[in-house]
């Protein structure tokens, strides 16, 4: 009988023809059955492709990914009411998380389209958007344009100026979708940095 090589299938021989005495004797044929099980139960480790479906719309699983080869494969956790389904397009949950925490291990967790920079947006969760930016604003003037204008409403903007002088503090004058109006008590502008939430 040969020896146990992990990772590797051990195969019984079963002769060239029933009953030919060539093949391995019951004995060993049945220590390769539990070898094979054992190894199958206590390692789940996979060392090459598995592969799920068909040529064309499959997916594989390999020791350094999971891999979607068209938005038709796909994997499901749970059941038909409260599942998760990972595809070639995105990962889909039907279900609300309650009562448990979610890890990112990246600094990145992307929701729609953003744009960061000194003046730029970010969806958050629910919905809701956030603007950001700064304005040049005196007494007269200062109306900020939003990188990405809300479409709903717009519920709140802060403003504050870079400056402490007290003339120079910023207020909020008007809201609107696309854009708001922010001044202050001096003739002479000041930057003045503003953050909007809204949808």
């Amino acid at each position: 009988m040969a020896v146990k090589i992990p990772g590797v299938q051990q195969v019984i021989n079963v002769g060239s023809t029933p009953n030919d005495g060539t093949g391995d004797v019951l004995r060993d044929a049945m220590v390769y059955v539990n070898e094979n099980f054992t190894e199958l139960y206590s390692n789940a480790v996979v060392n090459t492709n598995i592969t799920v479906g068909n040529s064309s719309v499959n997916c594989f699983v390999n020791s350094t990914s999971l891999t979607f080869t068209n938005a038709s494969s796909r994997m499901s956790l749970g059941n038909s009411t409260s599942n998760s389904v990972v595809n070639s397009t995105g990962f889909y949950t039907t279900h609300t998380l309650s009562g448990a925490n979610a890890t990112l291990s990246t600094n990145t967790l992307t929701l729609g389209t953003s744009s960061v920079s000194g003046n730029g947006y970010t969806w958050l969760p629910n919905g809701l958007k956030l603007n950001w930016g700064w304005v040049s604003a005196n007494s007269t003037d200062g109306n900020a344009v939003f990188s990405s204008a809300f479409t709903t409403a717009c519920y709140s903007v802060t403003a504050t100026s870079n400056t402490a002088t007290a003339t120079y503090q910023a207020g909020v004058t008007a809201i609107n979708l696309g854009n708001t109006n922010i001044r202050t008590g001096n003739a002479t502008s000041t930057n003045v940095f503003y953050m909007a939430i809204g949808v």
